[in-house]
């Protein structure tokens, strides 16, 4: 098979898979929205944003390294790999546990702290993730990275609807994010085609700090990028009193960021697994490496630019057609959100 035909069916994998696992979040948001209130939305809104906080600020992507690394096949450096990403949910683990009264009470709802405690148990399961499916995609295997995406979320999915007609608040989207960690955790043992271990080298762990400890000053930009309006809004209520945005208005402007989101993640992620081997088959090729890059932005400009438009011209008939009319007032900035979701 050939490098284009390898990356071609490899693009077909990605797609597909992204697509169904975009449809579920798509469709778990809309039963969550519609079942519980926006204020319950806004607050489970912040369990995201708290685990979203610790999880950029602690990611030295170990497994992304796996795929870049002229040594990413060597079973010593998977198993140091999966040994920080132990520590690092045991770590997360233990501060969730820390910051859950203070979280809750900064939100606005103290009576939330047992669902900031519950939610510790997310990093704690996503410790034991087997990397292999990342491996795998230095030989453009995405097949088993597929597999995790999609056996997780269509199992979360058919979960959330008994989820929030039973627990018809917050706590439906916590058991969610649990549910969702156990499925990924399970699956990504499946299809792995190595052992799971743990193991230390000391040159393996320098370069994973090395590669991936700027990450860890840009997770705190990119929480400010993805996370950091919504935090404001969360916020607001506690510092300026309640004429300031309430939990429901955060339960609004969650629904109208996620579905803005939905398609330009997708995008994001088929075209990070899917050009990230390609690229690095090529780095020491530089002619080829900036011909090859070049190709890939404009793509990526140019589809980027296509998804973004409806939701200038029509976001918030869309909005109300699909979450209901008590998150109507969307339409007045989801406009805004696709714009800037173009232009990142």
């Amino acid at each position: 098979m050939t490098a284009h035909s390898s990356v071609l069916r490899g693009g077909m994998k990605l797609g597909l898979g992204q697509v169904v696992t975009q449809a579920c979040t798509f469709l778990r948001s809309v039963i969550l929205g519609r079942l519980i209130s926006p204020a319950n939305f806004g607050i489970a809104a912040t369990f995201a944003m708290t685990f979203y906080l610790l999880n950029m600020m602690s990611n030295l992507a170990a497994d992304t390294l796996l795929v870049q690394s002229q040594e990413g096949n060597d079973p010593k450096f998977e198993n140091t790999a999966h040994l920080w990403q132990a520590g690092r949910g045991f770590l997360n683990a233990l501060l969730l546990l820390v910051i859950a009264g203070p979280a809750s009470r900064l939100f606005g709802d103290p009576q939330a702290k047992w669902a900031f405690q519950v939610l510790a148990l997310v990093p704690l399961i996503s410790a034991f993730t087997h990397f292999d499916m990342s491996r795998v995609q230095r030989e453009l295997k995405f097949g088993p990275g597929v597999t995790v995406d999609v056996s997780s979320n269509v199992l979360v999915t058919l979960a959330a609807l008994p989820l929030a007609l039973w627990r018809r608040d917050y706590s439906a989207m916590l058991w969610v994010l649990v549910l969702q960690a156990t499925a990924t955790v399970v699956v990504s043992h499946v299809v792995a085609e190595r052992r799971y271990g743990w193991a230390w080298d000391r040159r393996h762990a320098k370069q994973i700090v090395a590669f991936g400890w700027p990450l860890l000053v840009n997770g705190l930009l990119m929480f400010i990028i993805y996370q950091g309006d919504r935090f404001v809004i969360g916020i607001a209520g506690k510092l300026f009193g309640k004429s300031a945005y309430t939990l429901a208005d955060l339960g609004v402007y969650s629904i109208a960021f996620a579905l803005v989101m939905a398609p330009s993640a997708m995008l994001s992620k088929i075209t990070s697994s899917l050009f990230l081997p390609v690229l690095s088959k090529i780095q020491d090729l530089r002619t080829q490496f900036d011909r090859r890059y070049l190709s890939s932005a404009q793509a990526l400009s140019i589809i980027a630019a296509a998804i973004s438009i409806p939701f200038i011209v029509a976001g918030g008939w869309l909005a109300t057609l699909i979450y209901g009319q008590r998150y109507s007032a969307a339409a007045g900035f989801i406009g805004w959100l696709g714009a800037m979701w173009a232009v990142r």
